[in-house]
């Protein structure tokens, strides 16, 4: 009768140089992956950071100094848009969401081509990701104010009252402001 010997020595070595490139590939999957959702999270905060910049001078400024403020913004964040791979976009009033054509709001749109790490051996493409920001602000009420307007019979009518934020401003032609304090 006749033996045969089974030696299984080295199957594992073969085994595992089978996997390695699909182990490999799995890792340069994860780690493209992460490097996107950085990316996303990077560009989301620039956004934010911009937008919210810009809707506090919104009130006080105006337009232009708004959207230059959120341009400033982007930029100090690392994102100026060079027509390509950073896109920077700023509507005053924001072009869509919620608050789409308010002039008390303003909207920062952010996008970014990642190029990837591993898969860039296989793929000559990009990941791109996207943000979008909107902030603005809201008048209120502080609390009553009341103002005596005295008008005489020299002022023809020409007493106005102009508000702006908390300081109000008096006009009178040939009137008479009377004040009780």
């Amino acid at each position: 009768a006749m033996k045969t010997l089974r030696n299984e020595q080295g199957q594992q070595l073969v085994l595992v140089a089978a996997l390695l490139p699909f182990l490999i590939a799995f890792l340069g999957l994860v780690v493209d992956v992460g490097k996107v959702f950085v990316h996303q999270r990077m560009v989301q905060n620039a956004a934010d950071a911009a937008a919210t910049a810009a809707g506090m001078v919104l009130y006080s400024q105006g337009r232009t100094v708004a959207i230059n403020t959120a341009t400033y913004y982007a930029t100090r964040n690392g994102y100026t848009d060079n027509g390509t791979t950073v896109r920077v976009w700023v509507h005053q009033p924001p072009a869509s969401g919620a608050y789409a054509n308010n002039t008390r709001y303003v909207q920062v749109e952010m996008q970014e081509a990642v190029s990837p790490i591993f898969a860039a051996v296989v793929w000559n493409g990009t990941f791109t990701v996207r943000a979008t920001a909107t902030a603005g602000y809201t008048v209120r009420a502080l609390g009553a104010d009341l103002w005596a307007l005295k008008d005489n019979a020299t002022c023809n009518g020409y007493i106005s009252l102009y508000m702006n934020g908390n300081h109000g401003m008096i006009r009178t032609i040939n009137g008479i402001v009377q004040v009780n304090s």
